[in-house]
């Protein structure tokens, strides 16, 4: 495996041209300010402030700290970010927690403590966080420029602005579908109505059927457009409908929760081919921002429509990708997702041709990657163990069975997994 570089002090760069986006960002402390007041509000610092940490520890090993301090500087930085239950702890694999917990009790104090965490990490905030920070108006008023154009009307990149531009949100919608996550901008846009109908004082009776509505489809485990929310998430919303607390913020927690993952998707909705295009159509004055959804956009209540063409699904059905892939994910100890990622595909097929044993398989499933013992844990959050657990509980073998652990895992390969795998020669070069 190729190992991630140790994180030391720079000199400060004049531009990007010598140095990745990355490194010249983190090696200006201003920007690294920047960097970070942008990620705390898109809920995401913990990884910004473990690269940080690491390379402090780092940093000590050069300056031939003694081996106390080191323990106790390594200690923190694996029980406040890599321990699952630490304070901030990032979304690891079980392979990357246990080798990092390991190196620390053999006492194995050196710049591979934490490489393979801090490469995970590395590859999370290199494809999937700089690239929308670099489109901020904090960034570029930092590099010299204004981050304004003059002349025209600007292609919108933040979530709220795109989602406030019909033909972009439509656009949006469309690649969202791709990857059957449609759902959260549906939640986003019932709850913009719900909170619009709240400001506009309409009749209770309007008022509970629209919360119902939204409660049934998006927060209820059982809905085939289920959220992927946490436990807490849900009761808290279902405690305040049982007070009749019918506020503008009945369903802020929800919303913080799902606008994180949709901002999760625009740095490859910023890169599609819809969205360039609507962006020079835009430019050229072929579009208004402010036109309508097209006729052939589906509503947010339409059932959703399956595309098994993503790049995901592509790669699963090349055996060529789909064995490059493995052996990447190998090298960076995460092949745990993709494996139970096609454990679930092969399940989900057979509840429809009952070519297994769908409660052995089912069970064999959840115990190697989901129980609390499991050998391959994938980290996931305790909303989706829980669902998959209830339903192994009452026997309900079919696809909803793992549905939303399997909504998760998706989540992770297409955010943080696929694009820095086709930055690899292992992509353009298949096996």
């Amino acid at each position: 495996m190729t190992k991630t570089k140790a994180l030391v002090a720079r000199p400060r760069a004049t531009s990007l041209t010598k140095l990745s986006a990355m490194d010249a960002i983190l090696s200006s402390p201003v920007m690294t300010g920047h960097l970070r007041s942008y990620m705390v509000a898109e809920m995401n610092e913990e990884n910004l402030d473990f690269v940080l940490e690491v390379k402090r520890f780092e940093a000590a090993l050069s300056n031939d700290t003694e081996e106390k301090e080191l323990e106790r500087l390594a200690e923190n930085i694996f029980n406040h970010y890599v321990k699952p239950s630490g304070s901030q702890p990032l979304n690891l694999g079980a392979a990357t927690v246990k080798l990092t917990q390991d190196n620390l009790q053999q006492k194995l104090f050196n710049h591979d403590t934490f490489s393979h965490a801090l490469s995970q990490v590395n590859t999370i905030i290199r494809t999937g966080i700089i690239p929308k920070f670099m489109k901020t108006d904090a960034y570029l008023h930092a590099m010299g420029q204004t981050g304004k154009l003059t002349g025209c009307v600007s292609s919108p990149k933040r979530l709220d602005d795109i989602v406030a531009r019909p033909l972009f949100c439509a656009a949006l919608r469309a690649h969202m579908a791709k990857g059957l996550s449609e759902e959260n901008l549906d939640f986003l846009l019932k709850v913009q109505e719900y909170q619009q109908a709240c400001n506009d004082g309409i009749d209770e009776a309007q008022l509970v059927q629209l919360i119902s509505d939204i409660f049934a489809e998006f927060c209820n485990p059982n809905s085939p457009n289920a959220l992927n929310l946490s436990g807490d998430t849900v009761t808290f919303i279902k405690d305040l409908i049982q007070q009749k607390k019918f506020s503008s913020s009945l369903f802020q927690r929800a919303k913080c929760q799902v606008t994180a993952l949709l901002r999760h998707h625009l740095p490859s909705f910023l890169a599609s081919d819809a969205y360039k295009k609507l962006a020079a159509d835009q430019s050229q004055g072929l579009v208004s921002p402010a036109q309508s959804f097209s006729t052939s956009t589906r509503s947010a209540s339409s059932p959703p429509q399956q595309n098994n063409n993503t790049l995901l699904d592509r790669i699963l059905d090349d055996r060529s990708l789909f064995k490059s892939l493995h052996a990447y994910m190998s090298k960076e100890f995460n092949e745990e997702n993709l494996d139970f990622l096609m454990a679930v595909r092969d399940y989900n097929a057979a509840t429809a041709d009952g070519s297994m044993d769908l409660k052995m398989t089912a069970q064999s499933i959840y115990d190697e990657f989901l129980s609390p013992s499991a050998p391959r844990s994938l980290g996931l959050g305790a909303s989706a163990l829980q669902h998959s657990k209830d339903k192994l509980a009452k026997q309900q073998y079919d696809k909803t069975t793992f549905q939303r652990a399997l909504q998760e895992v998706k989540a992770v390969m297409r955010s943080g997994i696929l694009p820095a795998f086709m930055e690899t020669s292992e992509y353009h070069n298949p096996v």
